[in-house]
């Protein structure tokens, strides 16, 4: 029996799929076999292995202080910040709240969505907040 299955990633190396005895999307170049991971990328005759996310540990109250030191920010500022939200009232308490005492636990997540919220309008992108959050978990 011939195999008549084909695989194709578009320009960019990312997976589009098998093809069997039909047309594959115009622009697509043929691989010789589909990724073990659909994320995967095709770049330089092979499949490029997926980087492992990093798992951020959570920072105590002490490490917390340390972060928004070296990203020059205070208590404040997020504040403020969290004000000019579009959020009830409520939501804007629990925030505060949350920055102030760190939650339930009383620990900070880097997983918190207010850092990647509230970083780009005080100028910190991603990087730099996962850059000094690894400074500051390792204390």
């Amino acid at each position: 029996m011939t195999e008549t299955v084909k695989h194709f990633v578009d320009v960019d190396g990312a997976y589009i799929g098998q093809f069997d005895g039909v047309e594959p999307p115009e622009g697509s170049v043929e691989v010789p076999s589909g990724p073990d991971d659909g994320r995967q990328k095709w770049k330089n005759g092979k499949w490029e292995e997926l980087q492992a996310e990093e798992k951020f540990e959570n920072l105590t109250s002490f490490q917390f202080g340390v972060i928004l030191d070296l990203l020059a920010i205070t208590e404040e500022q997020v504040f403020k910040l969290i004000d000019e939200l579009n959020w009830s009232d409520m939501e804007k308490i629990i925030a505060k709240r949350k920055v102030r005492t760190g939650g339930n636990d009383g620990r900070w997540s880097r997983s918190n969505p207010l850092w990647d919220l509230l970083g780009p309008k005080l100028g910190i992108d991603a990087a730099r907040i996962d850059e000094e959050w690894r400074k500051a978990q390792a204390l």
